[in-house]
């Protein structure tokens, strides 16, 4: 559990999320876990400025939703599962078919969120919609990689580091898991593209939470890469100072069924 509030630690449901998956994943009693979350109302739970943009600390964002879905699908809760799918619809897409970032208006296209409201949507029901996101992800990949847009200008302001193109490759083979929509072409554009910053190293991202799902994604794609990010995360993530990183760690081992 955090001990600090370091990059929103304690406030955020999201580190909550990964360990109450990884618990639900193994059979450990995951309902302290459970309450904490519905507590923190599936919110990062504090003011931030993204960009230009100030907002509030009920802010709701896509990405937050989709770590509560990963739990509350995991243990197909009914109740929580139809509140996100409120919630994820509320904030909807652009008129150019991206996904918003978050319910507080910031003008900012974020690709990552774009996969994670496609696989939502899909197990929602909403094949269409999935299906749409998914082309605007197809049309839109640059060298398998994005670009975030800043609004209206839509100039491009940088392109998907490491973790998150990394996520958005989990999102595209959960996807491809429940879904018949093709996506092999996007996610090997993609992991191509990832593979060029794995050469010599896992790349940690802002607070080390690169290595775990850089793990996750490589599993059953490069062996070297998975084999390099086992190391550095049972070395360095699941001891890491920060809660989030070490609850996305558990979930990690989790998911490739790995002992925690």
């Amino acid at each position: 559990m955090p001990v600090s509030n370091k990059y929103y630690e304690k406030d955020s449901s999201d580190g909550y999320a990964f360990l109450a998956s990884a618990f639900s994943n193994i059979g450990v009693d995951y309902s302290d876990l459970e309450n904490i979350i519905k507590l923190k109302d599936m919110k990062l739970n504090a003011p931030q400025k993204i960009l230009k943009a100030n907002v509030s600390k009920e802010n709701q964002y896509i990405y937050t939703l989709w770590t509560c879905f990963e739990f509350f699908s995991s243990i197909n809760n009914k109740e929580m599962l139809d509140e996100i799918k409120k919630r994820v619809s509320s904030i909807g897409v652009y008129k150019d078919g991206w996904t918003r970032y978050c319910s507080e208006e910031i003008n900012y296209v974020v690709p990552n969120v774009t996969s994670a409201m496609s696989l939502m949507s899909y197990y929602f029901g909403d094949a269409d919609l999935s299906r749409s996101l998914i082309s605007v992800l197809e049309e839109s990949q640059n060298k398998g990689n994005w670009w975030y847009r800043v609004l209206p200008s839509n100039k491009n302001y940088r392109k998907e580091d490491p973790y998150h193109l990394a996520m958005i490759i989990y999102h595209l083979k959960e996807l491809k898991s429940i879904s018949d929509i093709p996506l092999d072409s996007i996610i090997d554009k993609a992991f191509k593209c990832l593979l060029e910053s794995c050469q010599d190293d896992i790349p940690r991202g802002s607070i080390g939470w690169g290595v775990p799902m850089i793990y996750v994604v490589s599993k059953d794609i490069d062996k070297r890469v998975h084999s390099m990010a086992s190391d550095i995360l049972f070395k360095e993530s699941l001891v890491h100072p920060n809660f989030r990183v070490r609850a996305m760690s558990a979930w990690a081992l989790s998911k490739c069924a790995e002992v925690l």
